[in-house]
């Protein structure tokens, strides 16, 4: 290879380096919010389920529709999941998960999604709560 084939080998490499730099410069990420509310439980000594609902929040509409949603419960430091599924395409979803204990906490979470050939990424979030049962209140 002459100086002049060098010269174009080097040519080529910082264009593809150029390209690659604009691209990646080019992908917009883009926050999401997991927002929920519990549709219902059951409780009883050896059965619990709980029903949770809500929807996934974004400027971006494409970040709020098909997500994948997974909804956990958690005990001790280890999460176990319960449910998984997918937004609709205003973002709205549902999750029903059942254990033979009641569980203190549930974690919801939105995975990361890639959108646009990799241009927008729609980031993760989730949310975890407390689960409290309400006692029933004495007669009288």
């Amino acid at each position: 290879m002459g100086a002049r084939g060098r010269t174009l080998a080097v040519t080529a490499v910082v264009a593809l380096a150029l390209v690659a730099a604009g691209a990646a410069a080019a992908t917009n990420k883009v926050p999401t919010r997991v927002n929920w509310h519990v549709a219902g439980f059951v409780h009883s000594p050896h059965h619990f389920r709980i029903e949770v609902a809500g929807s996934v929040r974004s400027r971006e509409p494409r970040c709020a529709a098909h997500r994948r949603v997974e909804l956990f419960f958690v005990r001790g430091h280890t999460r176990h999941r319960r449910d998984a599924g997918f937004s609709s395409r205003n973002g709205a979803w549902g999750l029903t998960a059942e254990s033979r204990s009641h569980p203190r906490r549930f974690t919801v979470k939105a995975k990361r999604k890639v959108a646009d050939q990799g241009t927008v990424i729609c980031r993760a979030d989730s949310v975890t709560a407390r689960v409290q049962l309400r006692r029933p209140a004495p007669p009288g």
